[in-house]
């Protein structure tokens, strides 16, 4: 009888290409040798699919941007420069601290002795109204002799609303005439600050009452 051969399916198949089958080729560590050689339970993590980032190197010229990598900074006042925050060929960023100047430019410093001036007169006027209102109230003083005062304190408010413009007029922001007028001190220093490009903050120059 002719007998049919069955296919073996292990046929032609190597049992030592498979690792682990081959004791020669398989080597087991204890869990102290795998810590020893960073295997940790934190170190072995279970694959996951995220995003990731590559990063790759490619040639590239830096150029200047006219009139945007160089700007020329100057001031509205004269003064001293006291401090130098820069150095030469510096890249800075907006609002760095580029140098300090001591003032010395005569008008802007007459127009706040000016301004300070009057802020005083007007207290002054100010205060004699509130005493002279009472005294009117009661008889004991003309009440022409309380318009006389109202009226040189309007005049004085007018002519402070005028320096206060003539400040503005010399650099000042309504901030920093605001300063003078709260603190009452003359600024006498002034802070430059690398400029923006686009626009301009009045920030970027800032008057100090420190000499």
């Amino acid at each position: 009888h002719a007998h049919e051969a069955e296919a073996d399916p292990h046929a032609g198949h190597d049992h030592g290409s498979h690792a682990g089958h081959n004791d020669a080729t398989a080597l087991e560590l204890s869990e102290q040798g795998r810590r020893n050689i960073g295997l940790t339970p934190e170190m072995l993590q279970t694959v996951q699919l995220e995003s990731f980032q590559k990063s790759i190197t490619v040639p590239a010229v830096v150029v200047e941007r006219p009139g945007r990598t160089r700007v020329q900074v100057a001031t509205p006042m004269t003064g001293v420069i006291t401090h130098v925050h820069a150095l030469e060929g510096e890249a800075v960023e907006l609002g760095t601290l580029l140098f300090q100047i001591r003032l010395t430019h005569e008008d802007l410093v007459q127009a706040q002795t000016d301004f300070l001036r009057t802020l005083g007169e007007l207290d002054v006027e100010e205060r004699e109204i509130k005493r002279l209102a009472g005294l009117t109230e009661s008889g004991a003083v003309a009440g022409k002799l309380l318009l006389d005062r109202e009226y040189a304190r309007d005049k004085l408010a007018a002519v402070l609303r005028a320096q206060r413009e003539a400040l503005r007029l010399h650099g000042l922001s309504e901030n920093q005439v605001e300063q003078i007028s709260t603190d009452r001190r003359l600024l006498r220093e002034l802070q430059v600050f690398a400029p923006s490009i686009d626009g301009h903050d009045e920030d970027e120059m800032k008057l100090t009452g420190d000499s």
